[in-house]
């Protein structure tokens, strides 16, 4: 059982609310509110078993909540549960600090070595198994929960179209979808799959992945991920080279554009905007209306 401090910390770092809680562990709010606050010195059991069940509740989707408890056998139950058996490692651990609900930090200790989150290297990342889907990013690790149909085909939708406009010109550009990874120049604690990239240096190009920053990168936001393509991964990519940057929520029907390289310029734009590619110059330019318009009855009423 989790203490006080860490059902707090865990709270936090999922960005639940307090009412949340309650209506996920069917403990009153005020008793919920109490116990985090520190009000309560001596909570019941029961209660601190509901909230901490309330909190864990979706951490594990994707990854296999049976195995993960058939794993936990004859570990200590405040400690980290084993997860994975990275290639010659002893056993990976699941950070009970979950940044949020299915977008979970992810950590593994060798036998040689136990590292924590934040320091975590590429040839550790490489070390995972092949069927182990993560990003690690400033030495942390971020599993990747499995994207919707909708994220899947705004993504689709936009590689097409920027495919499309390299080919029409017979430029020397190239686009990607996700999975493809991208590690940047002297950065050996990081390695990203954004959902759609364009690179236009063919040396960046290599057998395992994309050595370089991309020109154009793209991430289709869903709750999973929100918080890190619009905080954590905004930093990277304008601290990396990366040209132009696209945030697009299919929530909100939104599109960010970020363009690095003219002094962090900022645009938005809707789902019925024309939208010119920063990168070509205005040569190219998305109608978001057509390309929602052609996928809409399979999400909209």
């Amino acid at each position: 059982m989790l203490t006080v401090d860490e059902l707090i910390r865990l709270k936090e770092e999922r960005g639940l609310t307090i009412a949340d809680i309650a209506k996920r562990s069917g403990v009153p709010v005020g008793t919920v509110g109490k116990i985090l606050s520190g009000q309560t010195k001596k909570p019941r059991t029961a209660t601190l078993n509901a909230i901490e069940r309330a909190l864990k509740d979706g951490m594990f989707d994707g990854v296999g909540k049976a195995a993960w408890y058939e794993l936990m056998k004859g570990r200590p139950e405040t400690g980290p549960g084993v997860l994975y058996e990275p290639k010659g490692t002893r056993y990976g651990e699941l950070d009970s600090g979950s940044p949020s609900m299915n977008q979970r930090a992810l950590t593994y200790g060798s036998t040689a070595l136990k590292k924590r989150q934040g320091e975590y290297t590429v040839e550790d990342y490489y070390a995972l198994p092949d069927d182990v889907r993560v990003e690690l990013i400033d030495g942390v690790f971020y599993d990747m929960a499995a994207p919707t149909p909708l994220h899947q085909d705004l993504a689709l939708e936009l590689w097409v179209r920027l495919r499309n406009h390299i080919r029409q010109g017979k430029g020397l550009c190239k686009a990607y979808m996700s999975p493809i990874d991208v590690k940047f120049p002297e950065d050996e604690m990081t390695m990203v799959q954004p959902d759609v990239i364009v690179v236009c240096d063919r040396d960046k190009i290599i057998e395992k992945r994309i050595d370089g920053a991309p020109d154009l990168v793209i991430e289709v936001l869903s709750p999973s991920t929100k918080k890190k393509d619009q905080a954590v991964k905004l930093k990277k990519y304008g601290e990396m080279g990366v040209r132009e940057y696209w945030i697009v929520d299919p929530a909100s029907k939104k599109v960010v554009v970020y363009v690095f390289e003219r002094d962090w310029e900022i645009s938005l734009y809707s789902f019925s905007d024309q939208i010119p590619v920063a990168i070509f110059e205005g040569q190219c330019v998305i109608d978001m209306a057509e390309l929602y318009g052609g996928i809409r009855d399979l999400y909209e009423p």
